[in-house]
């Protein structure tokens, strides 16, 4: 696979967010092999378990914010190379 960011075949771009009761994770990181090398590693607070403990579900405002912190990880995840993102849910 040749991805825009490394421009070999044997590199590519792997997308990976964390969706857990407290933030939202990201993290873009190039493969080669079995070693992965962090190209972006962020993280944002949403508080999203609170939001369900508070009223039993996630409310107009909290949807929009996951929406919209999930909408701008998809664009930086695309921009650096990564043609799908794994989105996994830690939420208990």
């Amino acid at each position: 696979m040749v991805t825009a960011a490394s421009g070999t075949p044997d590199h590519a771009v792997g997308a990976s967010v964390d969706v857990g009761s407290n933030s939202v994770h990201l993290l873009v990181a190039e493969i080669a092999g079995h070693r992965l090398m962090p190209v972006v590693d962020e993280s944002v607070f949403l508080g999203l378990g609170a939001a369900v403990a508070e009223r039993g579900h996630l409310g107009p405002t909290a949807r929009a914010d996951l929406a919209k912190t999930l909408a701008g990880y998809a664009g930086t995840s695309r921009q650096l190379g990564a043609r799908h993102v794994t989105v996994c849910r830690s939420m208990s």
